[in-house]
């Protein structure tokens, strides 16, 4: 699976969840939310590292 398939299948998936909880709490949105940001940010993370070592490939092939 590519990370675009990835980070797709992950957004529709928060959107699920928010779908499924559209109301609580001021705690309960603000736990879901921060929930969410830090599920993207670990993606990114993610995709960050994955960019960052083929860099790295390609510039020991040099």
């Amino acid at each position: 699976m590519s990370r675009v398939e990835e980070n797709k299948e992950l957004v529709e998936f928060m959107s699920n969840l928010a779908k499924e909880k559209p109301s609580g709490t001021f705690e309960e949105m603000t736990c879901f939310q921060l929930g969410t940001i830090a599920t993207m940010l670990g993606d990114i993370s993610k995709s960050l590292a994955i960019l960052a070592d083929k860099a790295e490939s390609e510039d020991k092939e040099k």
